[in-house]
């Protein structure tokens, strides 16, 4: 855990898989996807490392990205300094996103179910501001 949180927390690496599927309608030809995972928000103290990250999106001229999960550690707020830098990451069909395990805040203990409901509500809206 120490070695990816030292050595590879800011190695943001490319892969670029074409796929081929039978029966696809030819205006998906060459559609370019981005799919990114995995942020944990919580982990960073700079807009820095977002901002090249997104450079680095943009780079690839995607037509749709899709966030995969885990913007947080644990709790909604640690997103909050980094909506504005986020809510920059951009494609001309749009940004999709969906939770990952560490969004429901399942690795927290929480006084109450509601406190725990209502982080997870401002997770969601978080996704919303960013226009994910």
């Amino acid at each position: 855990m120490l070695y990816g949180m030292v050595k590879t927390a800011f190695d943001f690496t490319v892969r670029k898989e074409v796929i081929k599927l039978p029966n696809l309608p030819a205006s998906f030809e060459g559609l370019k996807i981005v799919q990114i995972s995995d942020i944990h928000s919580g982990s960073f103290t700079s807009t820095n490392p977002f901002e090249k990250a997104i450079k680095l999106i943009h780079e690839q001229k995607p037509d749709l990205v899709f966030f995969t999960g885990d913007l947080v550690n644990n709790i909604a707020d640690e997103v909050d300094d980094y909506i504005q830098v986020l809510s920059t990451i951009t494609a001309p069909m749009g940004v999709y996103s969906v939770l990952g395990n560490h969004d429901y805040g399942d690795y927290m203990q929480w006084e109450t179910k509601d406190q725990k409901v209502k982080n997870l509500e401002k997770l969601k809206a978080s996704h919303g501001k960013m226009g994910w």
